[in-house]
């Protein structure tokens, strides 16, 4: 690397001196590592078409490491592996020589000077860099990487250090020096040591497996987090090797949004990626990742994973509301026939409200469990968004549908997590065309610091956005629970959201209490007792085979009311008194 200080040392060691004065003008030293130097120099002769007079980098090693047969090997490999690359971002190789030191003989490198700073320069006077230039670094880096791994070859040591920003703005690639060739997938080496820095280490190579393409990946991504926030993303880890070990095995990566609020969802999304844990779970290749940055938000990579969300994200949020339950689920086959008629109505875009009461007891949070998930797994058109109604102040004055924002946006992440207010501005700014004034309030409405605006201007802003913010093509499923608990706020939102609904492909799911007043004009899905037959099979179902007794369950039927949440209840209590043995499921 070139650097200007005009005060900077000349070092030129005598011995270095004697054996290169012929060749080159050593003019200072670039920089230092473990193993040796890098000198800027000039030519003194014309060098595979270098003209007299050009200047480069030589890079040889330190004179305390002449006699060591590995590290000479090391840099022997460095220079042959070099000058078979040949890419605007890796540095160039242009030629290797010979020393004959005294006893024995080491190999020195002539290297293009690349004029510039490195990440690690780059970091130290500026903290981070803005995102447009992150995706820059990723993006070149991905292409040097892309052909070092056409070799056969894989880097090992992607670091802040080896990646050099020339004043041009481009991203080269340096220092090859533990590149090796890649084992094929049947063999598998032991016993060959670390080799690399821990801090940009990827947990399989820290397992003891050979390093891959994707690791240089995992490494790349570890450098994108801290190029992109300014830290690295395990910093707290970074002072101790065990717990630095500890945080790249088993830690998840952190959101780089976390650190700074206005990254991109597809940054951020695609540094998550590189930093997976398993190497499957990581882009396929170096040739993929500079694919992706090359088309950034139109690539296939985006694009397969804006269409995946949604089904994937509400597979997490219906499985964040499922009750355990230990047996099947029997019974209320009029009650699904009508609810999948709402849903299909919905689809078609005539959506719908349906308010479903019953007791204690009554399974009408189980019932809806048990609907819901089939038609997510056959329905790729279909978004679910739920929670409960809560009381309170902050954030719970509007639940649950604060809550839906946050986990829209947020992944669920909490209002009080690191800057959440800002991050959830930054991606409702991004996702849609709200004026920034309600972009502000709508965050911090959902984040609860909102204490200006009135509970109608809170329901407004909540409800067009929630209706406005699923994506084209789906069906939005909403569902709240505990619904006799709603705020004015979160009533004042269902209002809104049921004034028009059939106009959109919108299913709104309220689950109250009897005696509950519907906060607006609803499809009325009240439950009773489960039909006697019902009652029974669910009875048989608790019990071993061949041991119902048949008589106390008609019995159960008539003085539970057909409650089924008071039959396993009163079971659950007789095995408590050690009337029934076994266990739910398989009562004897």
């Amino acid at each position: 690397m070139q650097d200007e200080s005009k005060d900077r040392t000349r070092i030129s060691p005598p011995r270095i001196r004697e054996l290169l004065d012929e060749r080159f003008e050593l003019i200072e030293e670039l920089g230092r590592g473990t193993s040796g130097a890098v000198y800027r120099a000039s030519l003194r002769s014309e060098l595979e078409g270098l003209p007299v007079g050009t200047e480069v980098a030589v890079k040889i090693l330190h004179e305390r490491l002449l006699s060591d047969p590995e590290a000479k090997a090391r840099l022997d490999a460095e220079g042959r592996l070099g000058q078979r690359l040949h890419s605007e971002h890796v540095v160039e190789m242009f030629a290797t020589g010979k020393l004959d030191v005294p006893g024995t003989q080491s190999t020195y490198l002539v290297m293009e000077l690349v004029r510039g700073r490195t990440l690690r320069q780059v970091l130290d006077e500026s903290g981070s860099v803005v995102e447009d230039l992150a995706r820059r670094i990723g993006r070149d880096s991905a292409r040097g990487l892309r052909a070092i791994h056409s070799l056969g070859l894989v880097h090992r040591d992607i670091k802040p250090e080896n990646l050099a920003l020339t004043d041009a703005g481009t991203v080269k690639l340096m220092d090859l020096g533990l590149a090796e060739r890649k084992d094929p997938p049947s063999v598998r080496r032991s016993g060959t040591g670390f080799h690399g820095n821990l801090r940009y280490a990827a947990p399989e190579v820290l397992r003891g497996l050979p390093a891959t393409d994707r690791s240089d990946l995992y490494s790349l991504g570890v450098v994108l987090f801290e190029v992109t926030t300014g830290q690295h993303p395990f910093a707290s880890a970074c002072t101790d090797a065990d717990s630095l070990i500890d945080a790249h095995l088993k830690r998840p990566p952190p959101h780089s949004s976390r650190l700074k609020p206005r990254i991109s969802a597809f940054l951020e999304q695609l540094i998550l990626d590189l930093m997976a844990k398993s190497p499957d779970q990581r882009p396929a290749s170096a040739a993929e990742l500079a694919t992706t940055l090359e088309r950034e938000e139109n690539s296939r990579y985006w694009l397969r994973h804006e269409q995946r969300a949604p089904r994937l994200a509400s597979r997490r949020r219906l499985r964040s509301m499922l009750r355990v339950a230990e047996v099947p689920f029997v019974g209320r086959r009029r009650e699904l026939r009508q609810l999948d008629r709402h849903l299909r109505s919905a689809l078609e875009g005539r959506g719908r409200c349906v308010f479903t009461t019953g007791p204690w007891s009554m399974g009408r949070r189980r019932m809806l469990d048990h609907w819901l998930q089939p038609w997510f797994d056959r329905r790729n058109e279909l978004t679910f968004l739920g929670g409960e109604a809560k009381e309170g102040t902050g954030i719970l004055r509007a639940a649950p549908f604060a809550e839906m924002i946050l986990e829209w946006y947020l992944r669920g992440d909490r209002p009080e997590s690191p800057q959440a207010q800002a991050r959830l501005a930054s991606r409702i700014a991004d996702a849609t065309h709200l004026p920034a004034s309600d972009v502000e309030q709508l965050a911090a409405i959902a984040c609860g610091t909102d204490e200006s605006a009135s509970p109608a201007e809170r329901a407004d802003l909540l409800a067009r956005h929630l209706v406005a913010m699923c994506p084209k093509g789906q069906t939005l499923v909403l569902r709240v629970d505990r619904a006799e608990k709603l705020s004015s706020t979160a009533k004042l939102v269902v209002q809104r959201l049921i004034h028009g609904i059939e106009e959109h492909h919108l299913l709104l799911l309220l689950v109250a209490l009897d005696g509950t007043k519907p906060p607006g004009p609803c499809h009325h899905l009240p439950l009773a007792g489960l039909a006697r037959e019902d009652f029974l099979e669910l009875g048989e179902r608790l019990f071993a085979g061949g041991q119902v007794p048949e008589a106390m369950l008609h019995r159960a039927h008539n003085t539970l009311a057909g409650s089924p949440g008071n039959l396993i209840d009163a079971l659950a209590l007789l095995h408590r008194e050690h009337k029934l043995s076994g266990s739910a499921g398989n009562y004897r």
